[in-house]
């Protein structure tokens, strides 16, 4: 058998790729570059039986598509499976098929004020907040009240429950005395509703000695509601109130702002 040449072998090779270069170009070829690269993108062109023949992706779900308040699955033909979860940030990821049940998509959205996504579910819950708070002091009884107005934010009833409330005097420049008390309601505050909670502290006779001197006083109270977490809320930092409020002359002139 006859030995090819080194420069036969390279003629061949040439003539091969010229050969494979123009078939492709014929079946419809297109070029590209950019980023530093560039090659020939080939279109493939396939029967109709050939297209026919390929097996169709079909999707199914258990919930009605695009749905945030039931934990749904999908199911394509594949065999992979997507369940609706609750992402770390809290929001609800949701899976649904597409409109041909032949592919599926995903969306991301937060519940919304009143509901918490839990297990890939948007649930009613409620929010217990803080709306309001002001001091009523009354040297003659030597008493301050302290009155909170609370509010239920959320989509569900729920009671207060524990909740404690600090007050504390500020009579000269960095001295203080207080006392703090932890109490229960346990009343049932229907979604939207407010009440107000009264929480009544005595005063020593320097509080009211100091009070009705006429200058400027500081109260400094925190309230805290559901102090326990007893309660699962939409909002859980809407819950604590603290600040100091200013007094003059014996007389309440803020609440909270």
């Amino acid at each position: 058998m006859a030995k090819v040449s080194s420069e036969m072998w390279i003629v061949i090779f040439v003539a091969t790729v010229a050969v494979v270069g123009v078939g492709l170009m014929m079946a419809g070829g297109m070029s590209f570059s950019g980023a530093n690269i560039s090659g020939q993108a080939t279109k493939i062109k396939l029967s109709p039986s050939t297209i026919a023949s390929l097996p169709t992706v079909t999707c199914t779900e258990t919930d009605a598509g695009k749905d945030f308040f039931t934990t749904g699955t999908i199911t394509l033909s594949t065999g992979k499976m997507y369940t609706d979860f609750c992402n770390e940030v809290g929001s609800i990821r949701e899976y649904y098929c597409d409109s041909s049940k032949k592919g599926y998509s995903y969306t991301e959205a937060t519940c919304g004020l009143g509901r918490l996504c839990q297990e890939g579910d948007c649930v009613d819950v409620p929010d217990i907040s803080v709306e309001d708070v002001a001091i009523v002091v009354n040297p003659e009884l030597m008493i301050a009240t302290v009155e909170i107005t609370v509010k239920n934010n959320g989509r569900t009833a729920a009671a207060i429950g524990t909740y404690t409330a600090d007050l504390d005097w500020y009579y000269e420049a960095g001295s203080s005395t207080g006392s703090g008390q932890t109490l229960s309601d346990t009343a049932s505050l229907s979604a939207g509703s407010t009440k107000t909670i009264s929480v009544v502290f005595g005063m020593n006779e320097r509080w009211i000695n100091e009070f009705v001197t006429p200058y400027d006083k500081e109260i400094f109270t925190q309230i805290y509601l559901d102090s326990a977490s007893a309660t699962t809320e939409s909002d859980e930092t809407n819950n604590i109130f603290g600040a100091i409020l200013s007094t003059t002359s014996g007389e309440i002139t803020s609440t909270m702002s």
